[in-house]
């Protein structure tokens, strides 16, 4: 996932697979985010073990 400025905050977006470029949410802040970016990375390496 990546963090993209967008016209009315920021984006969180998928980086590769089918869904590439597709955005997963919008938020008003940088930080709230990364928040999320940080959240959903944690959740993906939960899964993987």
């Amino acid at each position: 996932m990546t963090i993209k400025k967008v016209k009315d905050g920021y984006a969180v977006k998928h980086c590769k697979g089918a869904k590439k470029g597709k955005t997963i949410a919008k938020h008003p802040t940088e930080a709230r985010a990364q928040a999320q970016h940080r959240a959903i990375q944690a959740s993906k390496a939960r899964r993987k073990k």
